[in-house]
């Protein structure tokens, strides 16, 4: 398989703080990826220095060979590189179809076939029947696979998605892995950042683990269960 994506000696800092030191993360076609770490390691910031909204003071980032360092975000996104928000961004005011449709229409400035592709998004997360709910009456659950339909309709080639179970009971969980294994049988690529184990050991062929901004270890998820520093960075040294 091809590299999709690679971050290549990527640091960042915020005033004082370093936040990446020298992160280098290579992701090949259709892989599922798992980014963990403890909170504060750096995961959202590779995702925000990746997709455009930082730049990163040093190292690059290339996506399908091309470098995108700097580069604004919607100009990242339509190239097919697209992310979900920790914090679920959506208009609470409009409804889900609407919510779904302005994603779709950075894809396609023909509003038939943006809302065909709005409404395939919707489909594909389990929302169908609550198109025209308001975002902001959803279920928690809902507002997250709101989240990941806005994010389905840009029609990315790289996910990237930033704790989209977070709040979610185990059942609802085993839903969210099971549409995350369809998309990506559907030739989707995903990184998947992720405290919820249960969301991202199952499907994940590699895991990456971030701590203190550095990356401490990267292999298979039962490889990085066993791995004497992810552990000591989850719960101490004993």
């Amino acid at each position: 398989m091809k590299n999709v994506l690679e971050a290549k000696n990527v640091s960042m800092w915020f005033g004082g703080l370093q936040a990446l030191n020298n992160v280098s993360i290579t992701i090949k076609e259709h892989e599922i990826v798992g980014l963990i770490g403890p909170n504060g390691a750096g995961k959202t910031t590779l995702l925000n220095c990746i997709t455009g909204f930082y730049k990163p003071l040093k190292g690059k980032v290339f996506y399908k060979g091309m470098e995108v360092t700097g580069l604004k975000p919607h100009k990242i996104c339509k190239m097919g590189l697209t992310k979900t928000f920790q914090i679920i961004r959506a208009f609470k005011s409009l409804s889900v179809l609407d919510n779904v449709l302005i994603g779709a229409l950075l894809r396609s400035s023909k509003m038939d076939e943006a809302l065909s592709i709005s409404r395939e998004a919707i489909e594909k997360v389990g929302l169908r029947g609550k198109e025209e709910m308001t975002a902001g009456n959803l279920t928690p659950a809902d507002q997250r696979s709101l989240e990941l339909a806005r994010a389905l309709a840009t029609k990315p080639d790289v996910l990237l998605l930033d704790e989209i179970a977070a709040g979610l009971n185990p059942v609802e969980v085993s839903g969210l892995v099971e549409t995350l294994r369809e998309i990506n049988r559907e030739g989707l690529t995903l990184i998947i950042v992720e405290h919820v184990m249960q969301a991202i050991m199952p499907i994940a062929k590699k895991i990456v683990v971030l701590h203190g901004g550095r990356k401490i270890a990267e292999g298979p998820p039962e490889e990085i269960k066993r791995n004497e520093r992810v552990i000591e960075a989850y719960f101490g040294e004993e």
